[in-house]
């Protein structure tokens, strides 16, 4: 999904849903119009999209990502640039972090929700579950990476 604002702040927001993550633009500044871009779940994406992402994001972009195993993240290409370590999958039994920025948190099932583990060197966690964090805001150069361990 791509996130596109026509007017920075909090007006009119555009919003586009793609098919394919290769349906998105590749050739240098492709993407300087695009505020948010979000991934959700594993996405084949060729080497030629996930350069332009990747130069994107260290251009100053902002990368959201929602990945809930280690399956879905080793077939993603930007799992080689991510500044992540995966360390396993975890089954959550504690969403209470998640109360705060999502109020209707309620409809995860405790015990029932399948999550990536991972750990990471530089960047903040915003929410942290037993396990380890669950959803967290990296830099990547100039730009960052936001990631939540669930889809």
């Amino acid at each position: 999904m791509l996130f596109r604002s026509g007017v920075h702040g909090s007006e009119a927001v555009t919003v586009v849903t793609l098919s394919e993550a290769d349906d998105l633009p590749t050739q240098p500044g492709g993407l300087d119009s695009v505020d948010v871009l979000a991934i959700n779940g594993a996405q084949p994406i060729s080497e030629k999209t996930d350069a332009a992402i990747r130069a994107w994001v260290e251009r100053g972009g902002h990368l959201v990502l929602s990945v809930n195993s280690s399956e879905q993240w080793s077939r993603m290409p930007l799992s080689a640039w991510v500044p992540i370590r995966d360390v396993g999958q975890s089954r959550l039994r504690d969403l209470d972090g998640l109360r705060g920025p999502f109020p209707r948190s309620d409809v995860f099932r405790p015990g029932a929700v399948s999550a990536l583990r991972f750990d990471f060197d530089e960047g903040k966690a915003i929410v942290r579950a037993l396990d380890g964090p669950l959803w967290v805001r990296l830099p990547v150069r100039f730009g960052r990476v936001t990631l939540l361990g669930l889809d």
